[in-house]
């Protein structure tokens, strides 16, 4: 394996040799350094080099987790590889300004050329509607370098993408955008319990249920328990949220233990094809709604499980999940999916998600963690190239 070094005195990049490219910029030779990484070497390339892109200020603070970011370069560093983390406000004419995470467990200020392949995590769906980052990410596209994951997936889209699937149907709860007073009715009247969602939100926020008991209309969220209202109040408030909302049908839940639980499912690319890096369990506190751990969720093993999970379905979900959605999205190489089961053990996809958390099971986070690695390689041209 070759080393690569970096001079902080003149903030650039060396090789022994002249003329290796190390993401969009060709090495000049050197060997004097601050520090040094192993890296790999691919014909006259060197890398992969991957920049992380998060969200900033002007001033130079970033958002978004490190903790994940220091992983990722620890993992990479031993594969050859470097990656950085900045933010649109650290994109310059010839070089991008970031941070590396070194051996000595501290992050390093550094300018790095235009890297092989971008990793979108910026954290939040207002910053990445900041006019700042819809720029950074069109510059970095423009200059050919692959970016995934695009965008976060809005529930309604995501919904239109895998209707569109003849393959996915079967799975999808009929879901309808409430656009009018009407829509909410035609949803309760059909289905008579239903979730109400916010399109764009994520992490069980902005949502409840409606069902009717007898002549009433029940509303219920997890933290705040049970209401008894009508559809016009329920109307009115939804009439004056600032984003879009959902109705999605409800189903008879699968009980563990008197708790409805679902599965959380990690998919990366691999090899022109979408594949299962990990399913993890989510089991709801009694009575709540929603199974997130943040909500009073819990993590169980799957072994605990009544009902043994169906790999071939859910084979079958991730990859006909990843093509809808990256014919909607575009180079999508990354997502969960929430899934649920009935008390029949029919699947239902609740949704997807374009930048998941961390799974918290020790052997999924490392096979996540080893899956976007080889995602990050291939992106990058150091294997096989992927659609």
């Amino acid at each position: 394996m070759n080393q690569i070094f970096y001079d902080s005195k003149t903030e650039c990049w060396h090789h022994y040799e002249t003329g290796r490219m190390f993401g969009q910029s060709q090495l000049k030779a050197g060997t004097e350094h601050s520090f040094s990484f192993s890296i790999q070497q691919q014909d006259e390339r060197l890398g992969p080099l991957v920049g992380i892109l998060t969200s900033g200020t002007p001033k130079g603070k970033l958002y978004g987790d490190f903790t994940r970011f220091a992983a990722i370069q620890a993992a990479l560093q031993r594969q050859g590889g470097i990656s950085f983390v900045f933010s649109p406000y650290g994109l310059q004419e010839e070089h991008i300004e970031g941070y590396v995470w070194l051996s000595e467990q501290r992050w390093y200020k550094c300018r790095f050329p235009y890297p092989d392949v971008v990793y979108n995590r910026v954290p939040y769906r207002k910053h990445e509607q900041r006019p700042e980052t819809k720029q950074a990410i069109e510059q970095l596209i423009n200059r050919d370098i692959p970016l995934f994951n695009p965008c976060f997936f809005p529930k309604w889209e995501s919904y239109q993408a895998f209707s569109a699937n003849e393959a996915l149907r079967p799975y999808l709860l009929e879901t309808k955008l409430l656009q009018t007073e009407e829509d909410l009715w035609h949803m309760l009247h059909s289905h008579k319990e239903i979730y109400v969602k916010q399109s764009e939100a994520a992490k069980g926020k902005h949502i409840f249920s409606l069902r009717f008991t007898g002549d009433n209309l029940v509303l219920q969220k997890d933290l705040q328990g049970e209401y008894i209202q009508s559809v016009s109040y329920i109307w009115d408030f939804l009439s004056k949220q600032q984003k879009p909302y959902i109705a999605q049908r409800a189903i008879a839940p699968d009980m563990q233990n008197g708790r409805k639980y679902d599965l959380r499912v990690a998919v990366h690319a691999a090899s022109r094809t979408f594949h299962i890096s990990g399913i993890g369990v989510r089991l709801a506190k009694k009575g709540h709604i929603v199974t997130h751990v943040p909500h009073g969720g819990e993590i169980i093993v799957q072994e605990k499980l009544h009902r043994p999970v169906r790999y071939d379905i859910i084979e079958m979900l991730a990859e006909q999940c990843g093509q809808s959605l990256c014919s909607r999205f575009g180079r999508v190489r990354e997502f969960s999916l929430d899934i649920g089961v009935d008390e029949s053990g029919h699947y239902y996809i609740f949704e997807a998600n374009s930048k998941p958390m961390i799974f918290d099971e020790p052997h999924i986070h490392t096979e996540t963690l080893h899956n976007l690695l080889a995602v990050f390689t291939a992106e990058a041209g150091f294997s096989k190239l992927m659609p």
